[in-house]
Formats: C-alpha cells, structure tokens, sequence
C-alpha cells in the first residue's frame, strides 16, 4: 500500500466501525502449554522427567507380566495365560513408545501455545533417542524447518526441508513438510514456487482415503493456506468471511494471532485502520512468533505512517 492509499484508507473509514473479528469471538479461554514459564533448559528438564515416568511405568509393567507368565508356565501349567502374559509384556512396550511419541509431539505446544519457537528449537536439538534416528530425525528436521520460518529465515526452512525423508509417500508427514515448504515460498514472495507446492498439495490430499477425517482436515488446511497466499487488499466479502470463520474454529493460539493479524491487515487495506489497531494493540495478542511480531510491527508502522501523512 502506498503513503497516498494509506492516507485515503485512514481519511474515509467507509465502515465505520464494523467489527473484523468474528461475532462472539474473544481471547478468553485460549490454552498455555504445560512448559509455560519455564527456561529451555527447564523445558527440556520436565520432558525428560515426563519419559522417565513413562519408562518406569512401563518397566513395571513388564516385570509384573513376566512374573505372571513364569508362573503360569512353571507352577500352574497353564499355557493360555503364559501367552496372555507375554502379551502384556508386549503391550507394555507398546504402551511406552506411543506415551513417548505423544509426549514428543506435544513439545509443539511450544510454537503452537505458547510461541516460542527458539525454546521449541532449544528442546529439539537436544531430544535423542528414537527420535535421533531414521524416520525420527526427518520428523526433527521437518520440526526444525518450521522453527526456521517462524524465526524469520524462510530460505533456511527450505535448505533444511530437503533433508527430510519419509519412506512412505502416504505418510501424513509429507503434506506437513509441503505446509512449511509453502509459508517459507510465502514470505521469500516464490509465487511460482508456491503455486508447484499447492499443486503437490492438492495431489496429496486428492490420494488420501475418501471421507476420511484425515483428508477433511488436510483439504480445511490447504484452504486456509490458499487464503493465506492472497494479499488482504485483495479480499473481498467472501475471502474476509472466511478468514473470520478459520478465526473462529482456531484452537492454537499461533492461528488466532496469525488470522488476527491477517483480518487485522485487511482492515488496514480496506478503511478500517481504527479496528485494524485495536487487534493489534490488544495485548492478548501476545505472545507471538518472530514472523508475526515483524507482520505486527510492520502494520502498525503504516497507520502510523498513514496518520503522519493525513495530519500534514
């Protein structure tokens, strides 16, 4: 937007004072992970206690079981519940590798609760086990990539995108690494690139399973970055009804503060700078990735600068 659009945009105000943000819609009630507060080191601190927890549990359960198949095969010769109890021992292990996983993934509340991609980044270069290797690694190096973008180097996210391998091409993780792929060509402004990302998007999700959550949600993400990829002085009615309905149904608050940002930047371009700075102002904004801190600044800068121009 130039000085001169700006200044037409903050003199005529044609929508007085229509409301951006969806009818009902407030900060209140927004999730903070279980690491707030803490360090990077504490971070880390509290999730190794966490998987130690689980190992314990888990080592019992084990134990327990295989003491009941020892007796059940040696004292009551009962092979039925010999082969139940080396199923529990089974299921032992089971139970502490996906306890493990979910633990792992939950890290992203860092990002996605708390935006905080540099502690995000702290915890993950330091995670070994299963998820220092194979399959594990690419998932860390995708999770990376994604610190990366938020931090404001989008051509780093896509360097290191091109180290993550996945063995399946069905894998859910392929259209996560499209995902950061497509908001780093964003903000590099790669519109060619962005295009070829969405067209392998769109394959992506065209070759997942017919009616299937998984694909709902996938097709609903693709369409939010779609939208995303417009400029807002472009939208019109129907592209600012759905910003306010991906707003609505947002649960993470890196989303609400993203599409806060986004209806925030439309109402720069479209007359309503008083609204676009009462979103940007309201401190339950905060925290916010380094991305969208810039977005912010940037937006509050050309009112600002819009209003100088106006008083002269």
């Amino acid at each position: 937007m130039s000085l001169m659009d700006a200044h037409i945009s903050i003199e005529t105000e044609p929508d007085g004072e229509r409301n951006l943000l969806p009818d009902g819609w407030s900060w209140e009630d927004k999730r903070s992970s279980v690491y707030t507060g803490l360090s990077g080191e504490e971070t880390l601190a509290a999730y190794r206690r966490r998987i130690r927890r689980l190992r314990v549990l888990a080592i019992v359960g084990v134990l327990v079981f295989l003491a009941g198949a020892l007796a059940f095969i040696f004292w009551l010769d009962s092979l039925f519940w010999y082969l139940l109890s080396l199923a529990g021992c089974i299921a032992s292990a089971a139970w502490f590798w996906s306890r493990a996983s979910l633990a792992f993934l939950g890290l992203a509340d860092l990002v996605y609760l708390d935006c905080d991609p540099t502690r995000y980044r702290f915890v993950l270069e330091r995670v070994g086990g299963r998820h220092g290797r194979g399959e594990g690694e690419s998932l860390r190096t995708l999770e990376l990539a994604y610190c990366d973008y938020l931090e404001g180097d989008a051509a780093g996210a896509l360097a290191r995108l091109q180290k993550v391998q996945f063995k399946k091409a069905s894998n859910a993780l392929w259209f996560r690494a499209m995902q950061v792929e497509a908001y780093a060509r964003m903000e590099l402004g790669d519109s060619d690139g962005l295009a070829d990302t969405f067209a392998r998007m769109h394959l992506f999700v065209d070759g997942m399973k017919p009616a299937s959550r998984q694909r709902a949600v996938a097709a609903d993400a693709l369409a939010a970055m779609e939208l995303q990829a417009v400029p807002e002085s472009a939208w019109g009615e129907f592209e600012l009804g759905r910003a306010q309905d991906h707003l609505a149904r947002s649960e993470r608050h890196i989303e609400c503060a993203g599409w806060c940002i986004r209806l925030a930047a439309y109402g720069v371009a479209h007359g309503m700078a008083r609204q676009a700075r009462s979103i940007m102002e309201d401190g339950r904004i905060e925290p916010l990735v380094p991305v969208h801190e810039r977005r912010r600044s940037d937006l509050l800068a050309r009112i600002e600068t819009a209003a100088h121009v106006f008083d002269a």
